[in-house]
């Protein structure tokens, strides 16, 4: 049986989650303020400043400089702490258009920072120890009148955070409330977004129209539009500006994209939430929200001509219909036949969102987005194939079309995931193109295993498809760090050799990506059906050992049928 997994190539990763920081700060005019405060203030304000720059460009580089990058952060959330103290309740203008105080404003850019670190931290206790640290910045601001869209984004990202930090504890009730917190967060940033773009759009039209008056040509052959505000709050948000205007953070002004981003870290919120959930019901209304928000922010992305977010944004959408094919039927009550559908629909969008990249200039950004909507459609492939294989089992019959649209989808998804890999170069890149090459050597095995068993019931050879197979699980192992050996006495040879990975197994911190698990059960299935007792036990032993053995689906697989008896196979049960 193979054992499946979910993708994670479309969701929305907390790791650039940290917002816009602010100007220094300009020199104060108010009474009451000493020159050498000011300047004290001015210089710790400016050191702060400074860090974090250098903390930013550390963590560009990956995780390799993430220790200078948090000693960088810490400074810099040091001096910006220290800026407060000094004047807490000042209230002179850090940048134009600011009506913050400027320990609001130091805040804003301390909370951030702590996020920073919180993001690049491995240790447990640590990260969240810095998530609830920035939380609690980012609670005063809300108590002082200071929720920035960039604050409310942030703090979503926080409450994304603890829950994957809950979920890893297998506490699904508090991730749950915990995404929840979270897209209440994405929703506030987001209204406030369209409110502050609704905004731009009328002064511009305003302005455009004030211009047009004082020409000579007639109004009405301008090219002006008219500004669509049908939304409610749209225009109640109009009629209000001047409070609007009140609650300015003074930050750069908010574009389209901000607008955007922030609905992707919604939806991907509200699908980590969705996949959580045990009940139809609730599944299907967390997933229409999703939908409702990629609706409204494909729209906007139509309307301003942005190419590149309507991509993401079409990646956003197959990954949401990805993981709700993904749930448990048996425990969400859904079809078969619906999770085909669904994965077809996830196909489609990826086959349409390729060939439109495709006509876009090849940089960097759409380089990278033109990866990631082929990985996934590979992964989408496999998956639909494998689903078609274990419903025609289930249901007991042989259908020869399932079966061949099931070994086509199964050459599709091989030569894809063949494709990105060979492009790839993980030894060399960063850890985002190592987890990538992981993941692909991992689902490229899936696929040919998929193909074998579409061979098993034709009664045709399976040797060449899983010996192509068994290579792929092993690159992605060693990859991952882990590697895979017999035991002493499965070899023969008396005490087994120390293994040599980039993971140490006794390090709690340091575990083998979520590819692992998935991975080494299938080799060993893939051994089990070619006869290959050793490299089988070795297999599931390399598992049990990693605690990512499935004890209940090892006792029900039958392809372990032959093995059963074996004192091995029975210690491990």
């Amino acid at each position: 049986m193979v054992k499946g997994k979910h993708s994670t190539a479309a969701g929305s990763s907390s790791s650039g989650a940290a917002g816009k920081g602010h100007g220094g700060p300009s020199k104060s005019s108010g009474a009451g303020t000493s020159s050498q405060n000011s300047k004290s203030f001015e210089k710790l304000f400016s050191e702060g400043l400074l860090n974090q720059g250098k903390g930013e460009r550390y963590s560009d580089f990956g995780t390799v400089e993430a220790v200078k990058a948090m000693k960088y952060y810490a400074m810099a959330v040091d001096s910006f702490k220290a800026a407060v103290a000094i004047e807490p309740e000042s209230t002179e203008a850090l940048y134009h258009c600011s009506h913050f105080a400027v320990s609001c404003c130091s805040n804003i850019i301390r909370g951030h920072n702590l996020l920073k670190q919180a993001t690049l931290c491995e240790g447990r206790r640590r990260k969240e120890r810095l998530l609830l640290d920035a939380a609690q910045v980012y609670d005063e601001l809300a108590f002082r009148g200071g929720e920035a869209c960039d604050v409310l984004f942030n703090y979503g990202q926080i409450f994304v955070m603890r829950a994957e930090l809950a979920e890893h504890d297998n506490n699904v009730a508090s991730a749950s409330a915990l995404y929840g917190q979270a897209c209440e967060k994405f929703r506030a940033a987001f209204e406030k977004q369209l409110v502050e773009l609704a905004v731009d759009q009328a002064l511009a039209t305003t302005q455009a129209y004030a211009s047009s008056s004082s020409s000579a040509e007639p109004a009405h052959t301008q090219s002006a539009q008219p500004v669509d505000l049908t939304p409610t709050t749209l225009r109640a948000a109009l009629s209000s500006s001047a409070e609007q205007d009140a609650d300015n953070d003074g930050s750069d002004n908010v574009t389209p994209e901000d607008a955007i981003n922030c609905a992707t870290a919604w939806v991907s919120a509200l699908r980590s939430a969705a996949a959580l959930t045990n009940t139809l019901d609730a599944s299907n209304m967390l997933f229409a929200q999703a939908n409702t928000v990629l609706d409204n922010a494909s729209k906007l992305a139509s309307e301003r001509n942005l190419a590149l977010p309507a991509l993401e944004l079409a990646l956003q959408r197959a990954a949401l219909q990805f993981t709700q094919a993904e749930q448990d039927d048996s425990a969400i009550g859904r079809s078969s036949g619906d999770r085909h559908a669904l994965y077809l629909s996830c196909i489609e969008g990826l086959t349409a969102a390729l060939a439109q990249s495709a006509g876009l200039a090849a940089d960097a950004s759409v380089r990278e987005v033109t990866i990631r909507i082929r990985g996934q459609l590979a992964e989408a492939q496999v998956s639909l194939a494998e689903s078609l294989l274990e419903a025609d089992q289930d249901q007991g019959s042989d259908d020869q079309s399932g079966l061949t649209r099931a070994d086509d989808l199964g050459n599709l998804a091989h030569k894809g995931f063949a494709s990105l890999l060979s492009e790839s170069k993980p030894s060399s890149g960063t850890d985002d193109d190592a987890d990538n090459s992981i993941n692909w050597y991992s689902r490229a095995g899936d696929a040919l295993m998929a193909r074998a068993r579409v061979a098993i019931r034709r009664g045709q050879s399976i040797a060449g498809l899983l010996g192509e197979a068994i290579p792929m699980y092993f690159q992605s192992l060693a990859l991952d760090g882990v590697l895979v050996k017999p035991s002493a006495e499965a070899a023969g040879k008396g005490k087994a050799p120390a293994q040599k990975s980039r993971r140490d197994e006794d390090d709690d911190e340091a575990e083998p990506s979520d590819d692992a698990e998935p991975s080494l059960y299938n080799l060993a299935c893939a051994h089990a059906l070619l006869g290959n007792e050793t490299e089988c036990q070795a297999a599931l032993e390399t598992a049990f050992r990693l605690r990512l053995l499935d004890l209940d689906a090892l006792r029900t697989d039958t392809d372990f049928a032959a093995y059963s008896g074996a004192a091995w196979f029975r210690a491990l049960r």
